[in-house]
């Protein structure tokens, strides 16, 4: 396997500057599924490994570290989990400036954004994912955000082919 297959199944559209005119619903499903497939599991199934907030193939890290060089990392053997890659973040942000007060994720969370903690929280969803890895909390409140606003469009399912529309 390698990162061009996990892009196929969690990551086949990437976020770019049409985003923006997806609908909520539509953001919080391309999140869903790209956190799906960052899993520990996931990443495994795909020989992926994680190094910070970047995922790359298992066999480039080896490669390194045989040659005992620095990998440059690339838009085709890795994906970089920030802001950039988040559609929730190219829906809210469309300027430069992050700011999250228009994200449903965010008002789901008490307006606490995903990278911060709320006050019964050890970790915030995003750093738990840098610090050990764990994809798990971010799932959990994508999940909730997907069902509000599932809720509040009367349950309409949304299809993945139905992101890629303009």
């Amino acid at each position: 396997m390698s990162i061009a297959f996990w892009r196929k199944e969690f990551y086949p559209i990437p976020v770019n500057k049409k985003t923006h005119k997806r609908t909520w619903l539509q953001c919080t499903y391309h999140s869903l599924k790209k956190w799906l497939g960052l899993s520990p599991e996931n990443l495994a199934k795909h020989e992926l490994v994680r190094r910070g907030k970047t995922i790359y193939e298992q066999n480039l890290d080896t490669l390194a570290s045989a040659r005992a060089v620095t990998w440059q990392f690339n838009t085709k053997n890795s994906l970089y989990i920030d802001d950039k890659s988040c559609a929730l973040c190219a829906k809210n942000n469309q300027t430069e400036e992050l700011n999250c007060n228009r994200c449903p994720l965010f008002h789901i969370r008490g307006k606490v954004q995903c990278d911060l903690s709320t006050k019964t929280e050890k970790l915030a969803p995003y750093m738990d994912w840098m610090a050990i890895g764990n994809a798990e909390s971010m799932i959990y409140w994508l999940k909730r955000t997907q069902r509000f606003l599932l809720k509040k469009q009367g349950n309409r399912r949304i299809k993945s082919k139905e992101y890629d529309n303009d």
